[in-house]
């Protein structure tokens, strides 16, 4: 499974999802960013599922340390699986 790190920014009312290479500091990527409302880390891999024989699989995990951030589990698993399915 590869797998990264990402942090959720609240722009308005649409939280939008900033994924990055697990060798950055969540600090350093985010630094500009307003409204950081969670972050971590991220893997990915595929499934089989009814629908498609190669499903996008996503777990969170973890917090970061330099943002004082975790993850949100359900949340954040949603919105990185849709931006990969794009």
């Amino acid at each position: 499974m590869e797998y990264g790190k990402y942090f959720v920014v609240e722009m308005g009312y649409i939280e939008h999802v900033i994924m990055f290479d697990h060798l950055l500091t969540h600090a350093d990527v985010a630094q500009g960013w307003h409204n950081v409302i969670s972050a971590g880390f991220f893997q990915v891999g595929a499934e089989p599922t009814e629908e498609d024989d190669k499903d996008i699989s996503v777990g969170v995990f973890g917090e970061s340390v330099t943002l004082k951030l975790k993850v949100r589990k359900e949340k954040d698993e949603k919105l990185i699986k849709r931006i990969l399915r794009k």
